[in-house]
């Protein structure tokens, strides 16, 4: 997503903290994972990377799915079928 904690960007101890100021997760969300209230399922992790593919990249020039679209990972279409381009 363009975020390099090698910059300073992030670090891993306060990774959720990032998640919550770039609007990839909720404050309560990633406070119940801090405070181990509930473990990680497949159904959370399916959200989780839901939203990093449509969260904007740190340049701000695309969202993640975007960018891959862009780099043929997978198509326009394909993306915009799947609700991850274009809001749908």
């Amino acid at each position: 997503m363009g975020y390099d904690d090698g910059a300073g960007d992030f670090t891993f101890a306060a990774s959720l903290d990032k998640a919550v100021e770039i609007g990839m997760m909720t404050r309560a969300s990633a406070d119940c994972i801090l405070q181990k209230q509930y473990a990680l399922h497949r159904g959370d992790l399916v959200d989780l990377s839901v939203s990093a593919l449509t969260t904007p990249l740190a340049d701000g020039s695309a969202t993640l799915a975007e960018s891959l679209a862009k780099k043929g990972v997978f198509t326009w279409e394909e993306g915009r079928a799947q609700g991850l381009i274009g809001g749908g």
